[in-house]
């Protein structure tokens, strides 16, 4: 059979482009290895104990201020929220300070530990280091103190690498610490006023509702969806490529004009015969989700929190109740635990869940009777692991490929640490060039 597209992989960027492809009027195939549209944008339904439905999202995923966004969110019901009035929070030594930092959280630090924050973060602003690793940006932001007592142990325990080998791209997602704004909004006697361009939409059942209405929509296209299904071969020729693809019971042949690759790359390498799989590392992510007898657990706005302590198993807790009362049990909260993972750690998955709901519990005081494991399961590929000069090899990896006509995009299949904003914007990008170019 002969289609125009073969877009591998059904998350956001997946998804989104064999959407825009089928309104264009292109023939499209999209390929999904797991049972379920969504990727990383992942909504469980959950019941409580009175048997109401109730939803729960897999990671915290902040929706940017973005018109693609917008467009997507608007074909579901969705709840309209502040931007600036989201925050999140870092542990250090047990204690809790919230981010945006503001001056009320600084001087809540002890005075001889906050001492030395400040020397060291003046030290690094008036002699900046050359930037090559994520330790190098680190502690330009930060100052080294800072940096070695809680950033480091955070780092190591979410790569599982030692932090040289981390690229200085990742801190792209760490804001910077501005201490004169920071003084500034502290003393104004000025009150923050509502503006309507900082609102973002999110959807009142979760971030996985979207997918629905998109789904629907492209069926109706005639866009072939075939979900458990990998590709097993690909036959590159001078215009065409001719590509294998297994589902659960048969096995079939078809011919494309073209492929968009948004899946893992060490798949496409080993599809390709380009020898650099075992330098393309993501790590895996195990999420345990949890019912809490409380109404909240993070602070006010707080919708995530980030754990630095080295004996703590877990990276991040995140609070899906804080985007919508309806990712939560009646008169309660939930919490998503995340943890990073290697090979090694999915051999002792029961005894790693158990240990952090322990932890969570020691955290933030909770009794055995207040915490209730939903679930956990493990997102496959969650984190490309950007290590020194990743971009070169992905480059040359996006050039080999595009010699065959295939196409990398979005965040697994670009190799980038992005959100959600930059996965539709190169979703968008790419929808672009390849149609442009067709033309």
């Amino acid at each position: 059979m002969k289609r125009e597209f073969l877009v591998v992989g059904g998350g956001l960027a997946g998804t989104f482009i064999a959407y825009n492809l089928s309104r264009k009027g292109y023939d499209v195939v999209l390929v999904e290895k797991s049972k379920k549209i969504g990727g990383l944008l992942y909504t469980i339904p959950c019941e409580d104990s009175k048997g109401n439905t109730y939803f729960f999202d897999i990671g915290p995923h902040i929706p940017p201020r973005s018109d693609i966004w917008n467009f997507l969110c608007k074909k579901v019901e969705n709840i309209s929220l502040q931007y600036s009035s989201l925050k999140s929070s870092m542990e250090l030594d047990n204690h809790f300070i919230s981010f945006p930092l503001s001056l009320k959280e600084i001087t809540n630090i002890p005075l001889k530990q906050l001492l030395k924050f400040f020397l060291s973060y003046l030290e690094s602003s008036l002699s900046k280091r050359n930037e090559s690793t994520i330790k190098d940006c680190l502690i330009n932001k930060f100052g080294a103190n800072f940096y070695q007592n809680y950033l480091r142990n955070y780092i190591y325990k979410f790569w599982k690498f030692p932090v040289d080998f981390i690229s200085k791209d990742w801190s792209l997602r760490i804001p910077s610490v501005n201490l004169k704004n920071i003084i500034r909004n502290g003393l104004s006697t000025h009150k923050a006023k509502f503006d309507s361009s900082n609102k973002i939409l999110y959807p009142v059942y979760g971030i996985g509702q979207i997918f629905k209405p998109i789904i629907s929509e492209m069926l109706s296209n005639s866009v072939e969806l075939k979900l458990n299904t990998i590709v097993k071969s690909i036959q590159p020729s001078i215009d065409k490529l001719y590509v294998s693809l297994k589902e659960p019971n048969s096995t079939t042949e078809y011919t494309f004009n073209k492929i968009i690759w948004t899946g893992a790359l060490h798949y496409i390498t080993r599809l390709t015969g380009l020898n650099i799989r075992k330098k393309l590392i993501y790590r895996d992510l195990l999420v345990v989700n949890c019912a809490i007898e409380k109404e909240n657990l993070l602070g006010e706005k707080i919708i995530d929190a980030y754990i630095t302590s080295p004996e703590i198993i877990f990276h991040r807790i995140y609070e899906p109740k804080k985007f919508s009362q309806k990712m939560a049990p009646s008169a309660c909260t939930s919490i998503c635990i995340e943890i990073s993972i290697t090979e090694h750690m999915k051999k002792m998955i029961p005894h790693i869940v158990e240990k952090s709901i322990k932890q969570l519990q020691y955290l933030y005081n909770l009794a055995n009777s207040d915490v209730k494991c939903l679930n956990y399961e493990i997102i496959e590929n969650a984190y490309p692991v950007l290590f020194v000069k990743y971009e070169s090899l992905v480059d040359k990896l996006t050039k080999h490929l595009e010699k065959k006509n295939i196409y990398l995009a979005g965040r697994t299949g670009k190799y980038h640490y992005w959100g959600i904003e930059q996965v539709l914007n190169d979703a968008k990008r790419i929808i672009t060039e390849l149609t442009t170019a067709k033309k």
